[in-house]
C-alpha cells in the first residue's frame, strides 16, 4: 500500500470518528436536556399534585382556602343560628316568622352552596392543569402513563363534586321556592308545595348517595 493511499485512509478514519463523536455529543446533549425537562417536569406535576390533593381534602370537607375565604363570608353567627333554627321548622313558620326567614335566607340561604361552587370551580381547573402536565409527562417518558397519576381516579372525583355542588345549589332554590309558597299561602297540604317538599327530600336523598360515592373515591386517591 502506498504512502499516499495510507495516509488518505487514516484521514477518512480519523474524519469518521471525529463525525461519531459529534453525533454522540449532539445526542448526549439533547438527551441530557430531555432528561432536564422531564424531571423539571415531574417537579412541577408533584407540587401541582400536591394544591389538588389540598383542595380535594378542603372541598370534600365543606372548607375553603385563604382565597376563597376572602371572596365570600358567612352572614353573623346570631342569624346563621337563627336561619338553621328556623329552617328546621320551616312548614310550621307562620306570619312574622315567614318575613324574618326570608329576610335571613337573603343573607345566609345560599353562602355554603356558594362556598362549595367555588371550591369545585378551584378543584376543576386544578385538575386541568394536573392532568395536563400528567399526559405531557406521559408523552416524553415511556415509563409513565397518564394513570400513573390516577387521572381516570381524579376526573370520577371532580365529575362527583360538580354535582354535589349543583344538587346543594338546587336544595338552595326548592327552599327559597318553599319560603315564597309559604308566604302566599300557608297551607302546607298545596299541591304546590308538597310538589317542593318532595323535591326537597329528592334532592337530599341524591346529595347523601353522592356524599357516599365521593367518601369511597377519595379512598382511593393520595393523600396529603
Amino acid at each position: 500500500m502506498s504512502l499516499q493511499k495510507h495516509k488518505r485512509i487514516l484521514f477518512i478514519s480519523a474524519a469518521l470518528l471525529l463525525i461519531a463523536v459529534c453525533l454522540f455529543c449532539v445526542w448526549f446533549t439533547i438527551h441530557s436536556v430531555k432528561m432536564q425537562f422531564v424531571q423539571h417536569t415531574k417537579d412541577a406535576l408533584a407540587l401541582e399534585e400536591q394544591k389538588l390533593i389540598t383542595l380535594a381534602e378542603l372541598t370534600s370537607k365543606e372548607r375553603v382556602d385563604a382565597t376563597v375565604d376572602a371572596i365570600i363570608s358567612d352572614c353573623t353567627v346570631e342569624n346563621r343560628a337563627r336561619f338553621d333554627e328556623q329552617l328546621s321548622m320551616l312548614p310550621m313558620l307562620r306570619g312574622v316568622q315567614l318575613s324574618e326567614i326570608e329576610q335571613l335566607f337573603n343573607m345566609c340561604g345560599d353562602f355554603y352552596a356558594q362556598k362549595k361552587a367555588i371550591m369545585v370551580s378551584r378543584l376543576q381547573s386544578q385538575f386541568e392543569f394536573f392532568s395536563t402536565l400528567a399526559v405531557l409527562i406521559s408523552r416524553i417518558d415511556t415509563r409513565v402513563t397518564a394513570e400513573t397519576y390516577n387521572i381516570s381516579l381524579w376526573n370520577q372525583f371532580i365529575v362527583l363534586q360538580t354535582k354535589q355542588s349543583e344538587l346543594s345549589l338546587a336544595l338552595v332554590d326548592i327552599q327559597g321556592a318553599i319560603i315564597l309558597q309559604l308566604k302566599k299561602s300557608a297551607d302546607v297540604r298545596s299541591d304546590v308545595l308538597q310538589a317542593l317538599m318532595v323535591d326537597g327530600q329528592k334532592t337530599r336523598d341524591a346529595l347523601s348517595s353522592v356524599s357516599a360515592e365521593i367518601e369511597n373515591i377519595q379512598k382511593q386517591l393520595p393523600k396529603s
